[in-house]
């Protein structure tokens, strides 16, 4: 929830940070792995721009597994 209360998409939370909103069981589902959750965790708290070669790096597995979560996360809409 927003830090004036306001719950819809896209209100911003305390720090300037925007909620985000996850809807229907497949975009659950687009995060029920390890190495997607670890992706967005290091983009969203660091919040600099990170190639796939970059992130694979940081998450243990290869550039071409990093691009297939990338593209798995970005079919959800995660």
């Amino acid at each position: 929830m927003a830090a004036d209360g306001d719950s819809r998409p896209g209100a911003t939370k305390r720090g300037g940070k925007p909620d985000v909103v996850l809807e229907g069981p497949l975009a659950l589902r687009a995060l029920a792995h390890p190495v997607r959750l670890k992706a967005i965790d290091e983009l969203f708290s660091s919040q600099a721009p990170r190639t796939a070669t970059e992130l694979a790096e940081l998450c243990g597995v290869s550039p071409s597994a990093m691009s297939y979560h990338l593209r798995s996360l970005a079919r959800w809409g995660s």
